[in-house]
């Protein structure tokens, strides 16, 4: 039997193997459920003119941890394991990709940080657009279900102009705009990388006549975006708003109070955030996700901060949407 305090390094191995895995393309042959697939390394590393003998390591690491399984009587030859297929085809893979590729080097160096060897935001930032990446793809799956409760939340919305704070790659505000029917759709985000990606998507989906991407600070940008659109019948905030809190209240009310100037009379603002009343059962995930924020300059509050924190900034709540209780999640439909 393993002794369990060696599964914490397995499992230090397996989570960094599994994202090197994901950017490399392992599991690229299993995409839209094809349990079928074949992952070919040395046609990989021949396609690609990488290293076999490393892209063959990290295959055989995650055969020995079931995430893949050797292909009979081949060399080189991969299908997706037990552990594999809960992570590719149930999509738990994503929550790797957020957490590695976005704070794996924090994680790295928090003794550092914790020595003041190192500052957060001067020496070492997380990855944002690894974060970005990864938290679109929790988003998506069956599991987490916030990308899909904030869409269902808003088609009882009438809308003319919808925008979503923090839109990153721009698929949610795709999928917003033709689910409610707005006319215009407009996404900013601070990322320069995940709003040029943004625009790519929207050009290739021939919609660059309805929906704008905006580069920048939400609260830098609100008085821009009044004079431009005047006012929004919904808008959105998936995992944004919690990033203001480390500066304080005030900040965060501003941010909120911005949303609130920029709301029509009868339109909704739906928040996606977290909340540490999650903590109370320690959730694997939120417990980690909570870890990486106390080391980045990020914060998080409890059920009940946020809603004053709302109606400080003269949001009022008009309904409140359950989400699973692993991730650790909040959705508000809030009005004026």
């Amino acid at each position: 039997m393993e002794p369990e305090s060696l599964k914490i390094l397995a499992n230090f191995a397996v989570a960094n193997s599994v994202f090197s895995a994901y950017c490399l393309g392992f599991f690229d042959p299993f995409v839209l459920n094809n349990l079928d697939g074949i992952l070919d390394v040395s046609e990989l590393a021949k396609n690609n003119n990488w290293d076999l003998r490393v892209l063959n390591g990290i295959a055989e690491h995650l055969s020995h941890r079931s995430v893949l399984e050797p292909v009979a009587n081949s060399d080189g030859k991969y299908t997706l394991g037990d552990l594999g297929k809960h992570l590719i085809i149930d999509g738990w893979f994503s929550y790797i990709v957020y957490y590695v590729g976005g704070y794996g080097e924090i994680l790295l160096n928090s003794q550092r940080l914790a020595k003041k060897e190192i500052v957060y935001g001067q020496n070492i930032t997380r990855n944002i657009d690894w974060v970005a990446k990864g938290t679109e793809l929790m988003s998506l799956t069956t599991h987490h279900n916030s990308y899909h409760a904030v869409l269902d939340a808003s088609k009882s919305v009438k809308c003319q102009n919808a925008l979503d704070i923090g839109c990153g790659t721009a698929k949610f505000l795709v999928d917003l705009v033709r689910s409610t029917n707005a006319q215009i759709g407009v996404g900013i985000d601070i990322s320069k990388e995940a709003c040029e990606l943004a625009e790519q998507i929207i050009l290739k989906k021939m919609l660059s006549d309805k929906i704008k991407i905006v580069t920048g600070d939400f609260l830098e940008n609100i008085q821009n975006l009044k004079m431009k659109y005047e006012e929004f019948d919904i808008i959105t905030a998936m995992m944004i708003i919690h990033e203001y809190l480390y500066e304080g209240d005030d900040k965060t009310i501003a941010v909120l109070s911005g949303v609130r100037e920029l709301l029509s009379p009868s339109g909704s603002f739906l928040l996606l955030d977290k909340s540490t009343d999650a903590l109370k059962t320690s959730p694997l995930y939120f417990t980690e996700f909570k870890l990486a924020h106390d080391l980045t300059n990020q914060d998080l509050c409890s059920h009940l901060k946020w809603k004053v924190l709302l109606d400080k900034a003269g949001l009022k709540i008009k309904n409140e949407f359950p989400l699973p209780p692993h991730t650790g999640s909040i959705l508000f439909e809030c009005g004026k």
